[in-house]
């Protein structure tokens, strides 16, 4: 009993180490066949890095929309002039304190008023009845301008323009020529129909002589123009200093005289000097009444034409043209030039849709 009691103890021993070195193999097969699982199955893209859909219709809506937003707007100015006498004498009459005008005396000599002509082109010679030329269809022009009975185009000077060159001297205190010719010493030419001068020489007792410099036209504003500023499909309200005027619908300069001379005789614009004013002024542009505009995605809108404010969108799966009115971080504000209804519209294309579509 005793020897068989024993002879029990190893085989139990060996039993346990045996069963140590199962488990041990069992993991290390696990651990084999995820490892080769890994290596060989292909992964599995979890579902939030998956390729998105792409997006080919964006909903769209209606609303009223204006503008006002701050412009840059850059002066261009005519090249300076000189202004010459065609008289010889003493100054007896200055009037050039605030400025030429033409159509009225500028200063007198020898007790004689020279009138200052804004003609297209410079007077150079004494003219007579049926003297022809450019200049004398200048003077026919300049004088209708001015309200008095000459013959408009005409390069003839006529016995209506003899009147009222008579009638203009008149105005001014002198009388004409009895032939109703005009001596070219009693005109002063300048460049424009108002103009400021500096270094006036002919002051009230100086000696001038035909063909001496009388002063310097400083460059007479000609156009604003208004920097990144679209071309839009609808007239615009420019503000500078106070003072407005009309963009008309498809333009980006203001040619309007009477608003560039209130803005040139303006204080505020006086004040600064020319190169400070050619670096640019800030003003306000904007589109004045409410207008129903459908707002869409700027993707949506293709086929722009050459000025950037005409084009096309596809809405309900129906092709629109449209013309920009405005836009707002990535939206384009729209209004339909075909007549169709945009207040009828639910959803525009976008995407890829679009490459093959036209604008016609």
């Amino acid at each position: 009993m005793g020897k068989s009691t024993k002879s029990q103890k190893p085989s139990r021993a060996r039993h346990g180490v045996s069963m140590a070195w199962v488990c041990v193999l069992v993991v290390a097969a696990v651990c084999i066949t995820a490892g080769v699982c890994a290596v060989y199955l292909p992964d599995r893209t979890p579902a939030l890095l998956q390729q998105a859909k792409e997006v080919t219709s964006a909903p769209v809506e209606t609303q009223e929309w204006s503008e006002t937003r701050q412009i840059t707007l850059t002066p261009t100015f005519s090249a300076e002039r000189t202004l010459t006498s065609n008289s010889s004498g003493m100054v007896t009459a200055d009037w050039s304190a605030s400025g030429l005008e033409s159509g009225k005396a500028a200063f007198a000599v020898d007790g004689r008023p020279v009138m200052a002509l804004a003609t297209s082109q410079p007077l150079w010679r004494d003219l007579h009845y049926y003297d022809t030329g450019e200049d004398v269809r200048a003077l026919n022009d300049e004088l209708v301008r001015l309200g008095y009975p000459a013959d408009a185009n005409s390069a003839t000077y006529s016995w209506n323009t003899g009147n009222a060159w008579g009638k203009l001297l008149a105005s001014a205190g002198a009388a004409g020529a009895a032939d109703g010719s005009l001596s070219i010493a009693d005109v002063l030419w300048i460049p424009e129909g108002s103009v400021s001068v500096s270094g006036w020489s002919a002051s009230l007792g100086a000696q001038v002589m035909a063909g001496s410099q009388l002063a310097t036209v400083p460059g007479v504003l000609q156009k604003l123009t208004i920097g990144g500023a679209s071309v839009g499909n609808a007239d615009r309200t420019v503000t500078l200093y106070g003072l407005s005027a009309t963009l008309p619908a498809g333009q980006t300069e203001i040619t309007d005289r009477a608003f560039l001379d209130a803005l040139s005789a303006s204080q505020a614009w006086k004040s600064q000097s020319v190169d400070s004013l050619l670096a640019g002024v800030s003003g306000s542009i904007s589109t004045g009444d409410s207008t129903h505009v459908l707002r869409v995605p700027a993707a949506a809108v293709y086929g722009m034409d050459e000025t950037g404010a005409n084009g096309c969108i596809i809405a309900d799966g129906k092709t629109v043209h449209v013309s920009i009115a405005g836009a707002q971080m990535g939206v384009s504000l729209v209004t339909a030039t075909d007549g169709s209804d945009i207040d009828a519209m639910h959803n525009v294309t976008v995407g890829s849709a679009l490459r093959s579509a036209t604008c016609e």
